[in-house]
């Protein structure tokens, strides 16, 4: 992992040509940045978060030519601050040992209202036990993407080497992490009318109370639309949006193009 300190003297000493007087310290992106065989350095000047972009001989490229390593920088850091925040967050959202006793209950009910619920009853429970199955499937998905884009961002820091190919890699484990959540969030809200049909059949039975009463605190738990933090419904939404789009469109690492201090 590159540091301040490990840099080579006419890199360190080129930065310094750089630094404006508000500058308290610069930071350097962990590895190099490997693009067209050419090997390049990016810099982040502290408190400014402006930046920089230098050749590894030492020369200084125009913007024109640095602007694609900002890109790459700004994505590929801004998609592992993506899995250590967000990602660590979705990975303990979901219980799934209480998932697979759901899964086991819901199982049970179906066999045991084969005979005696009415038909839409019976459509409703399988919709609703099909559930716990496809939440656990894919957080499984989510918390693989989790770790390997951790994975990821490991090696490319051990080798201090990151290229196109490494970015093209992190960006669809982060894409993966990013649609797992939103199909987990999706499939609770498209379930949300047969988990009322089933409750409100179980609650007028009084045989089946001990089950209406574990479903339903279960169904408290999962989302609906009177539940639904809109507002993280559709930063998820963007995420996927974004990560959909081309490198050079992605509005965070456009910003960072703006601050480079490269000459024009």
């Amino acid at each position: 992992m590159l540091t301040e300190e490990g840099l080579p003297k006419h890199i360190k000493e080129q930065v310094k040509n750089f630094l404006c007087e508000q500058d308290t310290k610069y930071q350097v992106f962990p590895s190099k940045i490997q693009i067209n065989n050419q090997l390049y350095y990016y810099f982040v000047f502290i408190p400014s978060q402006q930046t920089l972009v230098l050749r590894d001989d030492g020369s200084v490229p125009t913007k024109g030519e640095a602007k694609d390593i900002a890109f790459l920088a700004s994505a590929y850091n801004t998609s592992y601050k993506h899995f250590i925040g967000i990602g660590f967050k979705w990975v303990k959202g979901h219980d799934r040992k209480g998932l697979e006793k759901l899964h086991v209950m819901l199982q049970s009910a179906v066999k045991s209202l084969e005979h005696q619920a009415p038909s839409q009853v019976k459509d409703a429970l399988r919709e609703f036990a099909s559930l716990p199955a496809k939440i656990m499937e894919y957080q499984r998905k989510l918390e693989e993407a989790v770790e390997k884009g951790i994975d990821q961002a490991g090696i490319t820091n051990d080798r201090e080497l990151v290229t196109e190919e490494d970015y093209k890699i992190i960006r669809e484990y982060n894409r993966q992490m990013v649609i797992c959540a939103f199909e987990q969030n999706e499939i609770q809200l498209k379930t949300e009318k047969q988990r009322k049909i089933v409750l409100n059949y179980l609650v007028k039975k009084p045989r089946y109370w001990p089950l209406y009463l574990y479903l339903k605190w279960h169904d408290l738990k999962m989302l609906s639309k009177s539940k639904t933090n809109h507002f993280e419904r559709d930063e998820v939404k963007q995420l996927i949006s974004k990560e959909d789009r081309p490198l050079e469109e992605n509005e965070l690492a456009t910003k960072k193009i703006k601050k480079l201090r490269n000459p024009d």
